[in-house]
């Protein structure tokens, strides 16, 4: 049968807490997210993304899917996450069209 999660039950590197969706980590990760600070008007989209100026646009848009996972707002209970995930998806609209990009480079 076609089981949601791959047929692999609840074991594994890949577990997930069924009632928080909060993904266990593995051996010498931590249990808590990074702290980030608020972002102010002159934090570049790069470092929103924490990606290289010279980043292939495939990197950015792993980048988004990665951090937009991490902070959005159903996903997350903090309320500045849904500030971060709007920042996130700003960056993300600008780098990761290549004509937005070069202007706004």
């Amino acid at each position: 049968p076609n089981r949601r999660g791959g047929g692999r039950g609840d074991y594994g590197p890949n577990r997930r807490d069924r009632a928080s969706g909060y993904k266990t980590p593995r051996n010498g990760e931590s249990a808590q997210a990074p702290v980030v600070g608020n972002l102010s008007d002159t934090t570049s989209y790069y470092e929103v993304l924490e990606v290289d100026s010279d980043a292939t646009v495939l990197e950015v848009k792993r980048a988004y899917r990665k951090m937009a996972l991490r902070y959005h707002p159903d996903k997350s209970s903090d309320p500045s996450d849904t500030e971060r995930f709007r920042e996130i998806t700003k960056a993300y609209e600008v780098l990761g069209d290549d004509e937005k990009r070069r202007r706004y480079d």
